[in-house]
């Protein structure tokens, strides 16, 4: 499935992606919050310590 966004949303998305670490990154932490929020919890994006990457966590 096709989404077409604006120039603005592109923009948006693109910029979130580079601080994220690329669209991959973006793509997995949000299905990580969408897997949480589906079992009724809430999570944050937290950077991990010792890795130094974002992961998602149960807030």
């Amino acid at each position: 499935m096709a989404t077409i966004l604006s120039v603005r949303e592109q923009t948006e998305t693109g910029a979130l992606a580079r601080r994220v670490g690329g669209y991959a990154n973006m793509l997995r932490l949000e299905a990580e919050l969408k897997a949480l929020e589906d079992h009724g919890q809430r999570g944050r994006i937290a950077r991990d310590g010792s890795t130094g990457q974002l992961r998602v966590v149960a807030a």
